[in-house]
């Protein structure tokens, strides 16, 4: 696979997730942190799903939905300023939940909002200690991390600088 960049095998696994729900009805998707750059709903909507972005911070969405509104064509997603540690979701709402720089202690919220048959996808460029992958076994029975650009620095560190995560199987 070579250097394959992060943010490109995010993308391509969250709208692989959306392509596999697609073939039986169109999927409900939840981005959490759309503020921060809204990357995988601007991804998914370029590929023609919809997707509702969180974030607590009303003014940074505003910026978000120019954004949006700039996009040619295709769908716009919903933005709603909400709190990401209380989602006012009911449970088993959403088939994909995704984002980038996630705070993993939000893990038992997302595996409330997420159906048994789904899977949250999260990009984390900061890195991540062992220690918070275990913590989502916690909440999923099947965790698969995908580990970018390891150096000696993050090596010596136990941390990787780049990890995608893909959890599954929400544990209730």
């Amino acid at each position: 696979m070579g250097a394959e960049r992060s943010g490109e095998w995010f993308r391509r696994m969250v709208i692989g997730h959306a392509l596999t729900v697609a073939s039986d009805r169109p999927p409900d998707i939840l981005e959490l942190g759309s503020g921060s750059g809204a990357f995988a709903s601007t991804a998914l909507a370029e590929a023609g799903f919809a997707s509702i972005g969180v974030d607590r911070s009303s003014s940074v969405l505003n910026d978000v939905r120019v954004g949006a509104e700039r996009m040619n064509g295709g769908v716009r997603p919903l933005y709603l300023a909400m709190d990401p540690d209380r989602l006012e979701f009911g449970d088993d709402v959403f088939d994909i939940v995704c984002g980038t720089s996630v705070d993993l202690g939000r893990l038992g919220e997302v595996a409330r909002v997420l159906r048994p048959d789904g899977a949250a996808v999260f990009a984390q460029p900061n890195g991540m200690r062992r220690e918070e992958l275990t913590l989502a076994t916690r909440h999923f029975g099947r965790v698969e991390a995908r580990t970018f650009r390891r150096d000696l620095a993050a090596v010596l560190r136990r941390r990787a600088r780049a990890v995608v995560l893909r959890l599954t199987e929400p544990r209730g």
